[in-house]
């Protein structure tokens, strides 16, 4: 199955939190490297809609700063990483309250 051989179906929050203030790489629209520093790895949680309890699910979500933006045309952009090696995320551009230019990748392992 394509999913599975997919590096990002085997991370967890695990993967990523040693790597939190790492710069990882995508690409602009020109080509050039954009620098992703990840700033945060928040884990997911489901409300229980029966019992309002929270449930532990794998989902998580990465939060970069950017150091310029990333092509607005396409979502889904190539990161590497010198210990992860390449892989795609789907990223969402976010502001900061400080105006920082940041990027939110959620992963759902439900």
């Amino acid at each position: 199955d394509l999913a599975q051989r997919d590096p990002v179906f085997l991370f967890t929050a695990a993967t990523f939190s040693p790597y939190v203030g790492d710069v990882f790489e995508g690409r602009n629209a020109r080509g050039e490297s954009i620098a992703l520093r990840l700033d945060q790895v928040k884990k997911g949680e489901v409300k229980n809609r029966l019992t309002s309890k929270a449930q532990s699910t794998d989902s998580f979500s990465l939060i970069f700063n950017a150091s310029s933006e990333l092509p607005p045309l396409t979502s889904i952009h190539q990161i590497s990483h010198p210990r992860l090696g390449k892989f795609d995320l789907f990223l969402t551009r976010q502001k900061s309250e400080n105006n920082e230019l940041l990027y939110e990748a959620v992963i759902n392992h439900l």
